[in-house]
């Protein structure tokens, strides 16, 4: 499997505990990515045993989650914590509602700092409860 064992060679490029260089974070990838493809149910498992063999959180950028859940036959959870994904970011502007993304941890634990990442970041949108709501109809009936 190419992009897992690609994956592992540039966690290792990277020697622990050497302060003039960027540690690996986090692993992210994206499902769907632009192009259209998807990563397969043994592609997924495959990167989050990386992940967490070198105690990485793995993200899931969900640009175009609810087109991977249809063409992969899946359900959220057996595309994401089933498979080893610790983070979803679930977007719902390609479907229709404006800027709604939605962080989602499957351990809550991982989430303690996240205002304070956000507000660092300068993601604070006023009256962010506007976006937020769109969620209720986007979910809403199982749309």
């Amino acid at each position: 499997m190419a992009r897992a064992s690609n994956l592992k060679a540039e966690i290792e490029r990277f020697p622990p505990n050497f302060v003039h260089a960027g540690q690996p974070m986090a692993i992210s990838i994206t499902q769907a990515p632009e192009i259209g493809t998807v990563y397969q149910p043994y592609e997924i498992a495959a990167i989050a045993a990386i992940a967490q063999n070198y105690r990485l959180p793995l993200h899931m950028d969900g640009a175009r989650f609810a087109n991977a859940v249809v063409a992969l036959k899946l359900t959220p959870a057996e595309m994401t914590w089933k498979l080893g994904v610790d983070i979803v970011s679930f977007g719902a502007t390609k479907n229709g509602c404006w800027c709604a993304e939605a962080l989602v941890f499957m351990g809550p634990e991982m989430s303690k700092d996240l205002p304070f990442i956000r507000k660092r970041a300068t993601q604070m949108f006023s009256k962010s409860r506007f976006i937020a709501c769109q969620f209720d109809a986007y979910l809403h009936d199982g749309l």
